[in-house]
């Protein structure tokens, strides 16, 4: 399975089964992050557009959270990445609100913004928009049903809010405090190195495959 709920729903079915956890996982390799290239203005989300999570989630953080955000910092832009947005999404682009659409590669974007979001409220499974983040040493806020199924801890490898003042605030604490962000990408970088690299993931599998051969022995 790819996280312990869903290994813990199928050990209630068949608890006489060899489970494993086998998570998704990021190329550490790929994406690494660059912490002089950071802009404190600049507020990122990147997803398919066109997936009905994603288009709630950038709605949300645009009409709801944007506005406390702007309050403090008048000059703060969020940039919405992905390919196949609909009008709906495009049409949120505004003076603090950059639609950027599909690129060709994530890693600029992330790389340069001082906050990366993930605001999502509806959908399942592991998102690898977090994986990534986290990779890329960014500091991070999302909502708690984004980063389920990730063994993240708020406050020591992200921030994690759900009502828009709580996500303003805490992506407002990443901006104005970078020895906050910096600590929060340290420990989410060294989370994915162990856990969540494909080598340390292919590591626990073959182990796995190991058990099961030596029980059908």
């Amino acid at each position: 399975m790819t996280s312990d709920r869903e290994g813990a729903i199928l050990a209630g079915f068949e608890p006489h089964q060899l489970i494993h956890v086998a998570p998704n996982g990021v190329d550490i390799t790929f994406f690494t992050g660059d912490d002089e290239a950071v802009d404190d203005n600049s507020i990122v989300f990147t997803g398919l557009l066109s997936y009905r999570p994603n288009i709630d989630a950038v709605t949300f953080f645009t009409k709801q959270v944007l506005p406390l955000i702007v309050r403090r910092r008048p000059n703060v832009v969020f940039s919405i990445v992905g390919l196949g947005a609909p009008s709906e999404v495009t049409r949120l682009a505004g003076p603090n609100v950059r639609f950027v659409g599909e690129v060709p590669d994530v890693r600029p974007a992330v790389r340069s913004a001082g906050a990366f979001v993930v605001p999502l409220r509806m959908g399942s499974g592991t998102r690898l928009k977090i994986l990534e983040g986290l990779s890329m040493g960014k500091g991070m806020v999302s909502t708690t049903l984004g980063c389920e199924g990730i063994a993240v801890r708020d406050g020591q490898h992200l921030l994690v809010a759900d009502d828009p003042a709580a996500f303003a605030e805490a992506v407002l604490s990443l901006l104005d405090d970078r020895q906050l962000a910096a600590r929060l990408g340290r420990e989410g970088r060294a989370l994915v190195e162990q856990s969540y690299s494909w080598l340390s993931i292919v590591d626990g599998l073959e182990r796995f495959h190991e058990r099961v051969l030596d029980a059908r022995r």
